[in-house]
């Protein structure tokens, strides 16, 4: 009896703790079925599970399951891919039950995406795809309920087609989540490639990381930006990209990539967003590049450069230092650059997770040669200008020494005049010979021949001035020219003025003056006297010289 009653009570007392543990309060949540409603016979279509208005959760909804009912006959299971940024989501082919689940204790508030499950249509006709069996819990309890909606897909194709197995086009890799393959019957000729090469979002934090399969996004950026800097490629280059809702961007939004392919069918990327109030770090403080430079210039604000490579390298240096130092930087397809259309990425990230983009876009030909970092052009024209410099340095040596050379041979050539004036004392030759200076004793000599050649000259000309003036006043006295015998005077007088004061007059010196005189006292009997007694005086010479 006793043993009875202990077992009751350990059974009431795990009771009460259970009943504890469910959340009283169920909550419930909407899950429906996205996607095309509409594909082509042979084609794939993406159906992705949804969950919204999700209420009475404590905190949210941490897990899903649901069996999925679909008609074998009409479609073809292909593949999953998890579409939640929150919840890990798998699927199992034999008993076709997907499992969405917070391994982390992560849950799903109010809306987002859980998988998305990939078909092939087999047969003409309209089918129908739901959910069956689901069971809903929160952080807490598994207590609560689902309201559950189908999919209808109607499978579309050619009438003339008989057999509901046809053998299937060739056809792109399937697409994912809610995005839409819409192909036309008549445009097998063209490409249905409508896939995204590469997606990448500046300041922003993406999960999970990019696939062109994945098409479903959750994306987290800071508070103070309203609009997203996107830089995404197209696998096939005719396809077409349109982006949609990517302005005035809000605490949640939802921006859409619709990508067309050449055949006009559809497939569409869809990034959640969703703000938080922390800031970003993510720019650089330095960019170097080893084997070229960066146009432009190389600025933080920047994020786009190129840069001019010869083909022969395939991989370049990167010297690439964060502005923060717990940031951290990451080198994107830095190998095989020789290739056509080469774009290195940079990518650095901070400590909130926010990731800022560098690109850097390989140009091929012949790219800037640097030596020790700098540009081999500037190097060239940097010894230019020295070899130049040099060489206006040699030339003002040179023309230093040919003027050193010219003062000390120059003779009278600086400034003849001068030279002519000075007189060589005997001290100066002296002084030369004793200081052993070849230069200034060869100067000095040299001055002493060409005063010895000015004096020799002076009195040449002096001699020639004195025979000249005494014809030419003896013919003005003969012509009675008084104005021309008064200018010989003056000039005459000059003369005597600048004669030295210890020259002494000669005979015909002393007639002249005679002559002078007479003239000036305008004794014109004396004046004839003078003349004749010249006359006679030069008569008698002739004739003593004859005699002799």
């Amino acid at each position: 009896m006793k043993k009875s009653l202990k077992i009751l009570i350990t059974v009431i007392c795990v009771s009460i703790l259970f009943i504890q543990a469910l959340d009283v309060s169920a909550g419930s949540v909407n899950v429906s079925i996205e996607g095309n409603s509409t594909v082509t016979l042979g084609n794939t279509i993406d159906l992705t599970v949804k969950v919204s208005d999700i209420t009475g959760f404590n905190k949210g909804l941490a897990t899903l399951q649901g069996d999925l009912a679909f008609d074998k006959g009409y479609l073809e299971y292909v593949k999953y891919s998890n579409a939640s940024s929150s919840l890990s989501s798998s699927y199992g082919t034999t008993t076709q039950r997907f499992v969405s689940l917070g391994m982390g204790g992560e849950y799903i508030s109010s809306t987002d995406h859980l998988i998305t499950l990939t078909f092939r249509a087999k047969k003409i006709g309209t089918t129908e795809v739901s959910i069956k069996d689901i069971v809903v819990g929160d952080t807490k309890a598994i207590s609560h309920s689902a309201n559950a909606s189908s999919k209808k897909v109607e499978i579309v194709g050619e009438n003339t087609q008989p057999t509901p197995t046809p053998t299937p086009k060739p056809t792109p890799k399937p697409d994912q989540g809610n995005g839409t393959t819409n192909k036309k019957p008549d445009s097998s000729s063209k490409s249905s490639n409508n896939d995204l090469e590469k997606l990448i979002i500046n300041n922003a934090k993406m999960s999970p990381a990019f696939s062109k399969d994945t098409t479903v996004y959750q994306v987290t950026i800071p508070s103070d930006v309203s609009k997203l800097e996107l830089d995404y490629q197209t696998v096939d280059s005719k396809s077409t990209v349109k982006v949609v809702g990517n302005s005035q961007l809000g605490d949640k939004s939802v921006v859409k990539i619709v990508v067309t392919s050449e055949d006009g069918s559809t497939k569409t990327y869809t990034l959640n967003i969703e703000k938080t109030r922390d800031g970003s770090n993510n720019k650089l403080e330095s960019l170097i590049i080893k084997e070229s430079n960066l146009s432009p210039k190389f600025d933080s604000d920047v994020n786009e450069y190129s840069i001019k490579l010869d083909k022969k390298i395939k991989k370049l240096t990167i010297d690439a230092i964060a502005k923060d130092k717990n940031s951290k930087v990451e080198i994107i397809d830095n190998q095989d650059l020789d290739k056509n259309n080469s774009v290195v990425l940079i990518k650095v990230t901070d400590k909130n997770g926010f990731s800022n983009y560098y690109k850097l876009k390989v140009e091929h030909g012949r790219g800037a040669i640097l030596l020790f970092g700098i540009n081999i052009i500037y190097i060239l024209f940097g010894l230019l200008f020295l070899i130049l410099l040099l060489f206006l340095l040699l030339l003002l040596f040179k023309r230093k020494d040919k003027k050193e050379d010219e003062n000390g041979s120059r003779g009278l050539k600086k400034n003849n005049q001068d030279l002519y004036d000075d007189v060589v004392t005997k001290d100066e030759l002296v002084d030369a010979i004793t200081e052993r200076d070849p230069k200034k004793l060869k100067m000095l000599l040299t001055q002493e021949e060409a005063n010895k050649l000015k004096e020799e000259v002076k009195k040449q000309e002096q001699v020639k001035e004195l025979e000249s003036t005494k014809e030419e006043l003896l013919k003005a006295i003969e012509n009675d020219d008084k104005k021309r015998i008064m200018e010989l005077v003056a000039i005459e007088k000059y003369n005597k003025k600048q004669q030295d004061t210890d020259y002494v007059m000669t005979e015909d010196d002393l007639i002249k003056e005679e002559i002078i005189k007479a003239i000036e006292e305008r004794d014109t009997s004396k004046l004839k006297m003078i003349i004749k007694q010249e006359e006679a005086n030069r008569l008698k010479d002739e004739l003593r010289k004859g005699k002799e």
